[in-house]
């Protein structure tokens, strides 16, 4: 498990904390942030899913270069691991 501590303006957290409001006035900006964090990395790992165009349309394709098939996981892919083709 990997810890992050990011900073962001007030202006961003409170357009983030639009997505978690709920009507309590609770507002969760972790967990939009983990959820955002989920998607990406769901388009990362699953070709056919929603998240893919998503995130390639956010950050290009070229990151599928760096993929290869988890065999683990028929549907999965997984970064390519040292000594993988690139």
């Amino acid at each position: 498990m990997k810890t992050l501590t990011i900073a962001i303006s007030d202006e961003d957290a409170a357009l983030l904390e639009v997505l978690a409001a709920r009507d309590d006035g609770d507002h969760a900006l972790d967990l939009v942030v983990h959820d955002l964090i989920h998607f990406a990395a769901d388009g990362v790992r699953r070709p056919g899913s929603w998240e893919r165009g998503w995130v390639a349309q956010a950050f290009g394709d070229e990151f599928v270069r760096r993929l290869e098939p988890d065999p683990a996981a028929e549907w999965f892919y997984r970064p390519r691991r040292p000594g993988g083709e690139p």
